[in-house]
């Protein structure tokens, strides 16, 4: 015994002397005399591991755990020689077995950590890193392991604690930058994600998929041209992928450079066939060329991918009606909640949906308002119909509708909307309830049927419209304008400035009168200064929180020129003559193929012969309101 011992330590220091040949002869001849001696085995298995014989490793080692399995280091080696060959499930067990034996083996906690989080044990795993992390408190990437555990299950503020303590021992691991970048992000702290990403692309510059959330983390900053650079970056990287190109399409069509967008979509589009995000923006291009009709096949084709994309099934629906498929259109329309620039707000009333006919038993209808005030107006062009057929409603709406609805909608119940639900609106008289863009679903489902929205239906208050017409009337024709609006998805595109407005429809016998909501007072003073055209502004009607005085204002007018906003709904719906100055690619309300407004009969709609061809637009409007202005003076 005593022969085989020596023999055991002289190859031990050939082993530990890096004379690797000698000592496996050694190991070779001891094993020959005593197969099963565990030392023996264990050690020769450590010397197969470390020249890369990991079969031979695992299985020598394994007899000697057989033959001794009391001793820590067997099993701490056969986890790794098990490890290193992708036998993970009989590594994790063998790394259990040494740290029964030796729970303070910190080396081989870590090691079973990483195969935990690996195989989506991540519970057991943080508590494994947890204590990884106080015995070793200088393990860099033990922290930051834990970090991505932690974002992973949700815990935001443990897994930032984590990415930091891991980059403040080692600041160089572009691993945790990027996960602490995404963490950032996706908690609002986008400087914070930018930071790290930056860090993270300065060590690891050719890493594609930081490039493309470079990319993302500039766009949410609205730093679009530097988004559309890093994504660039990213495709170049990845030709094979589609994803970036998908981006970059997004961001251009965003910034309106609507050839790139096309061009980008469609190149993701052939190098990643099944990416619905590329399908779908390819659609939103389309659209925004003026092509609804052509954005429908992509749309589709993106929902063929990926049947839950909600952004794409609300686009679907947006084409659908721009073209005048009503029925399929308000029935994809449902869809559109919770989307970005889609239906809002999701209120969860408790009532259930109505379906269309009269409620029964004579209970009422809850129709409660959403999206903005003008899609609160164009909606209820339904209520009307609806009272006329028997279904006694009541209609919850903005604060500022409440007066200018309560006066027209007889037989109407109106709830103003306020902070806390009116209790009104879960009253037991209450059978069935519906949000009024999901109105038209039921009663417009072709052309022919908006027919029933007419005559207009608002009335405005008929004194203060008349005193508002003797305070402006001076002999001039009253042209209200209003030239901005503020939805921030699609205001930019809607919108002018006062000066190209004003511009176009100052001249003799014209009076113009602002209908603008907001204030506007600097920019009036300016044109006056500029250029002496003088908009007049009211100053008794605040056209943001008195609706019901805009509208009288806007009755008191003889014509109302306006971009899509809030004008263009209250002046339709009082029967109003009204000028609609649209975009090429008009909102989805005001269908292609028509120059009235369905919804309106008495808006006229002009639109710009060419993306952003404003003066255009001006020029026709010019040549009509000289007409007009010469029927004006006929009539004296």
């Amino acid at each position: 015994m005593a022969t085989l011992q020596e023999a055991l330590l002289a190859a031990l220091d050939h082993h530990q002397s890096g004379r690797t040949a000698e000592a496996e002869i050694l190991y070779g001849r001891i094993l020959e005399v005593a197969p099963d001696l565990p030392d023996a085995l264990h050690l020769y298995g450590v010397l197969a591991g470390q020249t890369g014989r990991l079969e031979l490793a695992a299985d020598l080692i394994g007899r000697a755990t057989r033959n001794n399995g009391a001793v820590p280091d067997y099993h701490a080696n056969l986890g790794n020689a098990l490890n290193a060959l992708g036998r993970t499930t009989e590594a994790a067990d063998a790394y259990r077995r040494a740290l029964d034996l030796a729970p303070e083996r910190t080396e081989t906690r870590y090691a079973l950590a990483l195969i935990e989080m690996g195989s989506n044990a991540e519970t057991s795993a943080a508590e494994h890193l947890e204590r990884v992390a106080v015995e070793r408190p200088d393990l860099a990437a033990a922290h930051g392991h834990l970090g991505m555990i932690r974002q992973a299950q949700g815990r935001h503020a443990e897994a930032e604690a984590a990415f930091s303590a891991a980059l403040a021992r080692d600041p160089a691991q572009a691993a945790v930058r990027r996960h602490r970048a995404a963490l950032r992000r996706h908690t609002e702290r986008t400087e914070g994600a930018l930071a790290d990403l930056r860090i993270a692309l300065a060590l690891e510059p050719g890493e594609a998929g930081d490039w493309n959330e470079l990319g993302t983390v500039l766009k949410k900053l609205g730093r679009l041209r530097e988004a559309v650079a890093a994504y660039g970056r990213a495709a170049a990287l990845r030709p094979d992928a589609g994803v970036p190109l998908a981006n970059r399409a997004e961001t251009s069509l965003k910034l309106g450079d609507l050839d790139a967008a096309a061009d980008d979509a469609r190149a993701a589009i052939a190098r990643q066939a099944g990416l619905a995000e590329a399908h779908n923006t390819l659609g939103a291009v389309l659209v925004a060329q003026g092509h609804p009709e052509n954005a429908v096949a992509a749309f589709r084709a993106a929902l063929d991918l990926d049947p839950d994309h909600r952004m794409a099934q609300f686009n679907l629906a947006l084409a659908l009606l721009a073209t005048g498929r009503f029925a399929e259109g308000w029935d994809a329309y449902e869809h559109g909640w919770g989307v970005p620039g889609g239906r809002s707000p999701e209120r969860g009333f408790p009532q259930p949906p109505w379906q269309g006919t009269v409620p029964d038993d004579g209970g009422k209808l809850l129709v409660w308002g959403e999206q903005g005030l003008g899609d609160e107006v164009m909606y209820a062009t339904v209520v009307p119909q609806l009272a006329a057929e028997g279904i006694a409603c009541v209609l919850e709406c903005d604060a500022r509708l409440a007066p200018l609805f309560a006066r027209s909608l007889d037989g109407v119940e109106v709830v103003a909307r306020r902070e806390s639900q009116d209790p009104r609106l879960f009253a037991p008289d209450i059978a069935a309830q519906v949000p009024s863009g999901s109105l038209p679903r039921h009663r417009r489902r072709d052309a022919a049927s908006f027919a029933a929205g007419r005559p207009a239906f608002l009335r405005p208050d008929g004194e203060r419209a008349a005193a508002l017409r003797a305070r402006h009337h001076d002999g001039r024709l009253l042209l209200g304008i209003s030239w901005h609006s503020k939805n921030p998805g699609v205001g930019r595109v809607k919108s002018m400035t006062l000066d190209l407005l004003a511009g176009a429809l100052a001249r003799d016998g014209v009076k113009l009168v602002n209908l603008q909501y907001g204030d506007v007072a600097a920019d009036v003073a300016a044109l006056r200064a500029a250029r002496g055209i003088g908009v007049h502004v009211d100053p008794e009607v605040d056209t943001w929180s008195d609706i019901d005085g805009l509208t009288a204002l806007i009755e008191a007018m003889d014509l109302v020129v306006s971009v899509g906003n809030v004008t263009v709904h209250l002046a339709g719906a009082i029967g109003k003559p009204l000028w609609a100055l649209l975009p090429y690619a008009a909102d989805w309300r005001w269908t292609r193929g028509h120059d009235h407004a369905l919804w309106y009969p008495s808006v006229r709609l002009f639109r710009q012969p060419a993306p952003g061809d404003w003066e255009g637009v001006l020029d026709g409007v010019g040549r009509a309101l000289d007409a007009r202005v010469a029927c004006h003076r006929q009539r004296g």
